[in-house]
């Protein structure tokens, strides 16, 4: 039993928790010209969400560019969570409510 722990056949993590940043640099299928404007754009809205206040910037951009070369986040999903974020906000609120004046 000892013999698993040390080959560390014991207890496994999250698979992207696992690998290190670079792998998923080097790994990673698509443009990765497309995928920086991308992680750049996930990475300001998971900055705007309240559960990540504590986080620094680094680990806030380490999480969306991990998050996007691994494919856990996709264009669609940084789309929807976009529009989902602009129509909550209270400008949106304000804006929409001018409309229909």
């Amino acid at each position: 039993m000892e013999k698993d722990k040390v080959g560390g056949q014991a207890a496994k993590g999250p698979e992207s928790a696992d690998k290190p940043l670079e792998f998923f640099i080097l790994d990673y299928p698509k443009s990765k010209y497309e995928a920086i404007p991308l992680a750049a754009e996930w990475a300001q809205i998971i900055r705007r969400k309240e559960e990540n206040r504590h986080m620094t910037p680094n680990e806030i951009l380490e999480m969306a560019i991990r998050d996007v070369l691994s494919g856990k986040i996709t264009l669609k999903d940084v789309r929807k969570a976009s529009v989902q974020e602009s129509a909550e906000s209270p400008d949106a609120l304000l804006n929409g409510s001018d409309k229909s004046k």
